[in-house]
């Protein structure tokens, strides 16, 4: 049989890289492009003229079938397209089938690795519905172009989605559209910011972020601490993310009830406390012209005790005002130095720590003196508290074009990398320092007087070797 000649389309024909061939409606080879024979398996002059089922007489498709779609797309005169599994080869192909003059045209190709990864990816999503189905937590798994290809019922009920397939028909960026981001200060957020994005296009193995989502309609808020990391789909590891969402509304709400109650009593506590110090000044003064050696010493337990009840209210004070925005920052230039020497000689004579101390004596910064010298005592006093005696305390500034960075150095019990993370939040304190007294409040105050001057807080740290407090105040910016 003569092979068909296609004098307009060859040279195109030949250079795609699916197959190509052309069988009459006995299904003989009339076409075929070198494409087709290297993925047959079999030269081109060996199948002109056969009928496919000569050449594949064990093969496994259905040929009734099969010919009422390949006569359906001659009376439509419309493509068909469909999958197949061929036995002989063991391959999967993806077909496009449509009528040409009086013979049907056929292009394909192998999608055996493509329907693998298919196969394998609904597997896993058949395994993630039985591990998250039910589950409080919200679960989303995105693809390298942030489409969602899993979502839980406890995802689809906190975006408020009628559905999961109305969810499933989104990509992230879809979102902005229904609602907008805040921060724990309350900061309006881009979504580039939220952690899935932040893995998908901004080069993180894994983000964490708590953030309040507010519906643009109802202005209905829910917190949520959400959690992202790269996954890989197999087997050509495709990256994707996958989020949780943990609902944090009502444990933010009773956060929210505390700091107010927090500032109530605190407020409260202020005056009577302040005429207690005074009284107790009086008193203390007075017994010392009595001789009474029992009765100063009472005195002077009940005032180091009031002192120390003050500072308490002065810190939940400074908390109620960061929260509501209203803790004052007055700044002026000084000479941090100065500061540092000052700081130093108020604390040395109630420690056995020495305090060693390095400063550039040209260092200046444009800050609030006070709030300064507050991060410094917490820092130095923290030092002592968690350090063996007598070990020293090491305070250091150094200064470089654009800011002065100072730090406080001890040789104590070390921070964990994972308690490095929660350090500076309020109220946190490590279980294994349960024994020594606070409030965990000291840290938050200071990086938020740091975060105030345009500064940064961190910390580093080895177990059982010490720690080292850094913050960074940048030189003459008036804020």
């Amino acid at each position: 049989m003569k092979a068909l000649s296609l004098p307009n389309f060859e040279e195109l024909l030949e250079s795609i890289q699916d197959g190509f061939v052309v069988v009459d409606k006995t299904l003989r080879y009339v076409y075929l492009n070198k494409k087709a024979e290297e993925i047959i398996g079999i030269p081109i002059e060996k199948l002109l003229g056969k009928r496919f089922t000569d050449k594949f007489p064990d093969h496994n498709l259905n040929l009734v079938d099969l010919l009422k779609i390949v006569e359906q797309t001659w009376i439509e005169r419309k493509n068909a397209t469909l999958e197949i599994y061929f036995k002989p080869q063991k391959r999967w192909y993806y077909l496009i089938i449509y009528p040409f003059k009086d013979m049907y045209s056929v292009i394909f190709r192998d999608i055996t690795a493509e329907k693998q990864i298919r196969d394998d990816l609904q597997s896993s999503k058949k395994q993630l519905d039985l591990l998250f189905r039910n589950i409080s937590d919200g679960v989303v798994i995105q693809d390298p172009t942030g489409k969602f290809v899993y979502v839980n019922n406890a995802a689809v009920e906190m975006s408020k989605f009628p559905n999961e397939k109305s969810m499933l028909s989104l990509t992230d960026v879809g979102l902005p559209g229904h609602y907008f981001l805040l921060d724990e200060e309350g900061i309006a957020l881009s979504w580039e910011d939220a952690p899935g994005r932040q893995v998908l296009f901004g080069g993180k193995e894994s983000a964490e972020k708590v953030l309040c989502v507010v519906d643009k309609e109802t202005r209905e808020e829910i917190w949520l601490d959400v959690k992202s990391a790269k996954i890989f789909v197999s087997p050509d590891k495709v990256p994707h993310v996958m989020s949780i969402f943990h609902n944090v509304t009502v444990l933010k709400k009773l956060e929210r009830q505390k700091d107010n109650f927090l500032s109530l009593v605190s407020h409260e506590l202020k005056t009577p406390l302040t005429s207690m110090k005074a009284y107790l000044d009086i008193l203390q003064k007075q017994s010392k012209h009595i001789h009474d050696a029992k009765t100063a010493t009472i005195i002077s337990r009940v005032k180091s005790d009031t002192d120390k009840l003050i500072e308490l209210v002065h810190s939940l004070l400074d908390i109620s005002r960061i929260q509501e925005g209203k803790l004052q920052i007055v700044k002026h230039k000084f000479s941090l130095a100065s500061l540092l020497k000052e700081v130093t000689e108020d604390i040395q004579p109630i420690t056995h720590h020495p305090i060693q101390v390095n400063y550039s004596k040209t260092s200046s910064v444009n800050a609030d003196r006070d709030k300064v010298a507050q991060v410094l005592v917490n820092l130095l006093t923290n030092a002592i508290k968690y350090s063996p005696e007598e070990k020293p305390i090491i305070l250091q500034a150094k200064a470089n074009e654009h800011e002065v960075v100072i730090s406080v150095k001890d040789f104590g019990t070390g921070i964990s990398q994972k308690e490095q993370k929660k350090i500076f939040n309020r109220f946190y304190q490590s279980a294994r320092y349960a024994t020594f007294p606070g409030l965990g409040l000291g840290l938050y105050i200071s990086s938020e007087i740091v975060r105030m001057h345009n500064g940064k807080i961190w910390v580093k740290s080895t177990e059982g070797k010490g720690s080292t407090f850094y913050f960074s105040l940048p030189y003459h910016k008036s804020k």
